[in-house]
């Protein structure tokens, strides 16, 4: 992973999401099936908010801070196992309580643990949440190499080739996971994968955070056409018709 944060944000917003479920009468009645304890679910709420206050400082933190690094992947984590125990529970039904009262006590432990790392860094609530510059890339896959990506690079590309798919499509995740270096290898290779070019054209545009919907459309245009100019026009809806 680079040195690139995880998102405070992204996490926030997945803890919202995970716990929302909860209230849902059809997970109630799942945990009912399942014979297991609302109780345990709400003292997971409860810790998650807890950790979701400081998850701003320990973003910065995790900058300098290997410890607050680890505590955010921990986290992280766990929010994972909560999700997977969420889809198990709701199978419960159709499989029963395999395993699950253990597998709650294990994230149940594991966020005590998170709530004393919490208290050990000093991890405070009301930071600002700071928006790091996003870096220019480009369409050259880096040196150092890439590895352990070739079943995703070959899942994306078929998903690219499929006549089922029209329209756009988007890969989403957080900092760090290897979004840009996947998008590089398959930029790259993807006219290598069937004997004719599977595109007429391509275009590698970089969006930072300076957002600018005419240097953005300007850019696409000219890797298309490259015999237009416009510089210094900033009629947006000529650019795009």
């Amino acid at each position: 992973m680079d040195p690139a944060t995880v998102g405070a944000h992204f996490l926030s917003e997945f803890l919202e999401v995970s716990f929302a479920k909860i209230a849902k009468p059809a997970f109630l009645g799942c945990l009912g099936i399942a014979k297991l304890k609302a109780e345990d679910f709400t003292k997971m709420k409860m810790m998650f908010s807890s950790a979701n206050l400081v998850l701003n400082d320990a973003e910065q933190q995790q900058i300098t801070n290997p410890i607050a690094r680890k505590w955010l992947d921990d986290l992280q984590e766990v929010i994972y196992d909560i999700r997977d125990l969420m889809d198990r529970i709701e199978a419960a039904k159709i499989y029963g309580n395999v395993g699950l009262n253990e597998e709650i006590t294990e994230i149940l432990i594991k966020l005590e643990n998170i709530a004393n790392q919490k208290n050990h860094l000093g991890l405070k609530s009301g930071v600002q949440n700071t928006i790091l510059p996003r870096p220019q890339t480009t369409s050259l896959v880096e040196d150092s190499g890439v590895y352990g990506r070739d079943a995703d690079k070959e899942t994306i590309m078929e998903l690219l080739l499929s006549n089922e798919m029209n329209g756009k499509k988007i890969f989403v995740g957080m900092s760090g996971i290897g979004k840009t270096a996947l998008a590089q290898l398959i930029y790259s290779e993807i006219d290598n994968k069937v004997m004719e070019k599977p595109f007429d054209f391509k275009a590698w545009v970089c969006v930072t955070n300076e957002f600018s919907i005419f240097k953005i459309t300007k850019t696409i245009a000219k890797r298309v056409i490259t015999s237009l100019k416009f510089e210094d026009d900033d009629d947006l809806d000529f650019i795009q018709v």
